[in-house]
């Protein structure tokens, strides 16, 4: 039996890592350059394709094909070359900000990336870690796509119009082709996703938070 969708959205939307005040911030009331320097300063994550392909080999039978083909949409549809056009576009408008970091947050924030996470933890946290961050991107991409329009930018943004859009279905596949089909199949519990929601929401929260209260 896994958790239903429904309770683990619940979850999600209402943490803190889903409602920081720094992208409300971005959205409603930041600067250009202050959206800009926030951009560069939340770049410092391993590309989403790499935190993918760490997996192929980890997951369950049943989840293989779906992850397969999000890398692949991922892949065709270019997205890391669209997040580079659209950053290169507004570093044109507004100087190169300087970046400071807290290094334990940000190491927290990237082990649920790295290849070490792959050999520590099971398949279950993994597609926790990937279901939180499917929703949660969905928002923050609208968000700065908000924010961005509203500075008066509206070149170069596909990258957050097709994630603002997509990454609601990308969280209901993660959901049903991967999540389910893998614990119907008996080769994982929810227990494992419980751990990985929980894992992904709190490093983004405190990476958030570090970020608010720096320079907020």
């Amino acid at each position: 039996m896994t958790t239903s969708i429904s309770t683990w959205e619940a979850r999600i939307r209402e943490s803190y890592a889903h409602n920081s005040r720094v992208y409300s911030s971005l959205a409603q009331e930041a600067s250009l350059e202050e959206i800009v320097s926030f951009l560069c300063w939340d770049a410092h994550q391993p590309a989403f394709t790499q935190f993918l392909g760490h997996w192929i080999d980890r997951v369950p039978p049943s989840a293989k094909a779906g992850l397969c083909a999000h890398i692949v949409q991922e892949e065709d549809e270019a997205h890391a070359d669209l997040f580079k056009v659209m950053l290169n576009g507004l570093l044109e408008k507004t100087p190169l900000p300087e970046i400071d970091f807290d290094v334990d947050v940000l190491k927290k924030l990237n082990y649920v990336f790295s290849e070490e996470c792959s050999s520590e933890q099971d398949a279950g946290f993994f597609l926790g870690v990937f279901l939180a961050t499917e929703l949660m991107s969905q928002k923050r991409c609208q968000q700065i796509l908000d924010g961005l329009r509203r500075c008066g930018n509206s070149d170069d943004l596909e990258y957050l119009r097709v994630h603002a859009v997509a990454d609601c279905e990308h969280f209901l596949e993660v959901y049903d082709e991967m999540i389910v089909t893998s614990v119907e199949a008996g080769e994982m519990n929810g227990e494992s996703v419980d751990r990985g929601i929980d894992y992904r929401l709190e490093s983004s929260g405190d990476y958030l938070k570090w970020y608010a209260d720096r320079y907020l």
